[in-house]
């Protein structure tokens, strides 16, 4: 993904504001709190704008391969061990 293509990711997801996302990582926040990564991408660095910007009810993601799940600033993510799966 390049500049371009996020901040077309980040227009739309601020226009129609989604309740439940699902992405193959997570907001830096999330990857702090959950797994102490302060590492940052551009990825993560978008879906943390995006986050600041709009606060969804759930965000399901599975790059980690660690089974969590927690509310942060009132959002519910969950992360996904391998094979892992949720029923939404």
């Amino acid at each position: 993904m390049n500049q371009k293509e996020m901040q077309n990711a980040i227009d739309q997801y601020i226009k129609d504001k989604p309740k439940i996302i699902i992405s193959h990582d997570c907001p830096n926040i999330v990857r702090k709190y959950f797994f102490n990564i302060s590492d940052k991408s551009l990825t993560t660095n978008g879906m943390q704008f995006m986050f600041d910007s709009y606060k969804p009810d759930l965000w399901i993601f599975g790059h980690h391969h660690k089974s969590k799940n927690e509310v942060i600033e009132g959002t519910k993510f969950v992360c996904l061990s391998e094979l892992e799966w949720v029923i939404i």
